[in-house]
């Protein structure tokens, strides 16, 4: 049985990984996974000019150091539950020691194409772009989307 994309049931998706994608952020990282691509861009840690502001209209997380903020596009379909995952996955990798206290970190992620599984390329790409910014991390988050899929037999 072949996918609509033309890969067997048991082939992943071709990946890849390519940073410093952006010019103007601190760190950024482009990730295709397959026909879905994300772009993430990382800007800080910063001192909160206007941290709480901004931390008021979005998901946003702090513990100890550093303001983690998570910026999605209004396009997703589960945006802000996946806004509030990913600064809670990110939060807790991030090794805060290491920010200035009261600072902020911001990731800004574009989807400009999805063919399915974009949360786990969320994820990947948010973390490539924190270790372009050179930002100390506890622990590498990865993430997967798995499909079960029912089959039948006949005797």
């Amino acid at each position: 049985m072949n996918r609509s994309d033309g890969r067997s049931a048991a082939s992943l998706r071709p990946l890849s990984c390519e940073l410093s994608t952006l010019q103007d952020s601190h760190g950024s990282a482009t990730w295709k996974s397959g026909g879905t691509q994300v772009l993430a861009s990382c800007h800080g840690p910063t001192a909160p000019r206007q941290a709480q502001a901004l931390a008021e209209n979005t998901s946003s997380s702090s513990s100890g150091g550093a303001l983690v903020q998570v910026l999605l596009p209004g396009s997703l379909r589960n945006g802000t539950e996946w806004e509030v995952f990913l600064v809670n996955v990110l939060t807790a990798c991030i090794r805060m020691e290491g920010c200035p206290p009261n600072s902020m970190i911001q990731i800004v992620i574009q989807v400009p194409s999805d063919d399915g599984s974009v949360l786990a390329a969320c994820v990947h790409a948010s973390v490539s772009a924190l270790m372009d910014a050179s930002i100390e991390l506890n622990y590498l988050p990865v993430a997967i989307t798995c499909i079960i899929m029912k089959t039948t037999t006949t005797t």
